[in-house]
C-alpha cells in the first residue's frame, strides 16, 4: 500500500486529476504467448501505444499483459523522455512496419498480430475456453444483452448459443418497447431494478468503454464485453478510480 500511495503522490505532482488503478485481467484467461497455428503473415497490434504505468513506475507500452517489456521507469526519468526514447521509438516503428525481428519477445509470439493458416475460430482452444467460461457464469442467471447491432449478431452465433435472453437493452430510444427475435428491447435504466448477483450482462457493442461506465452508474459491477473476449473478459470489480482533488 505504501508503494501505491507514493505512486498516487507522484502523479498528483505531475498534475493528474485522476488515477485509474486496474488489473490486466483476472488470470482466468491469459494472453497466449505462442503461435496457435502456422503463421502466414502479421498484422498491426491494436493495443500497442495503450500505455500502462505500474505502481512501481514501470512503463509498459501496451495494455495486454504485465509481461510486456518495460521501456522505462517514471521514478528514474521523466515520462516524456521515456516515450521519446530510442527503445520506445524502435518498438513503435517495428510495430508500424511489422518488423517482427525488432519487436519485444512477447509481441513476436502474441497471436494478436499473427495471421494463421488455421481452421475456423470455433475450433481454436481459446474460443472453446471462452465458451466454457460463459456457460459457467451464465448458469442460473438472467442473461441481459446490452446492444442490438452487428456485435450482437456475432455474440449470438459464437457465444450465446441456446441460452435464453431475458431482454435486450440499447441506448437508442427509438428501439425501446420494440422486439428483436421476439425479445423485448428496453431502456438501459431497466437495469437499475435488477439484482446484480442474479443477472449476467453481456455487452455486445463496439462502444463497450462508455457502456461499462454506464453500467457502473446503475450499480452493475459484473459484466462481460464480447469485443474483448479474445484477450480476456472484463469484470469491473478489478478497477477502481482514485480522485486526486
Amino acid at each position: 500500500m505504501k508503494e501505491f500511495v507514493s505512486y498516487i503522490e507522484y502523479w498528483h505532482k505531475q498534475g493528474a486529476d485522476e488515477v485509474w488503478a486496474t488489473g490486466l485481467g483476472t488470470g482466468t484467461l491469459k494472453t497466449e504467448t505462442h503461435a496457435l497455428d502456422e503463421i502466414i503473415s502479421y498484422r498491426p497490434c491494436k493495443r500497442w501505444g495503450a500505455i500502462v504505468i505500474t505502481a512501481k513506475g514501470d512503463v509498459l507500452p501496451a495494455c495486454c499483459d504485465y509481461s510486456v517489456e518495460s521501456v522505462g521507469n517514471v521514478y528514474k526519468e521523466s515520462f516524456y523522455d521515456i516515450i521519446t526514447s530510442g527503445i520506445y521509438s524502435k518498438y513503435t516503428k517495428a510495430h508500424k512496419e511489422l518488423d517482427i525481428d525488432n519487436l519485444p519477445s512477447l509481441c513476436k509470439n502474441c497471436p494478436c498480430i499473427h495471421v494463421y493458416n488455421s481452421p475456423p475460430v470455433q475450433n481454436r482452444p481459446l474460443y472453446q475456453q471462452i465458451k466454457n467460461m460463459l456457460k459457467d457464469r451464465m448458469n442460473n442467471k438472467k442473461l441481459i444483452v446490452f446492444g442490438t447491432g452487428a456485435e450482437f449478431e456475432i455474440a449470438k452465433n459464437q457465444y450465446i448459443g441456446n441460452k435464453e435472453i431475458t431482454y435486450f437493452v440499447d441506448n437508442d430510444s427509438r428501439k425501446w418497447n420494440t422486439f428483436m427475435y421476439g425479445i423485448e428491447i428496453r431502456s438501459p435504466s431497466s437495469l437499475k431494478d435488477e439484482d446484480n448477483e442474479k443477472i449476467f450482462v453481456l455487452i455486445a457493442s463496439a462502444h463497450f468503454l462508455s457502456i461499462q461506465s454506464q453500467l457502473e452508474s446503475y450499480g452493475i459491477n459484473k459484466y462481460y464485453s464480447t469485443p474483448l473476449f479474445f484477450d480476456r473478459y472484463i469484470e469491473s470489480t478489478h478497477r477502481i478510480s482514485i480522485p486526486l482533488k
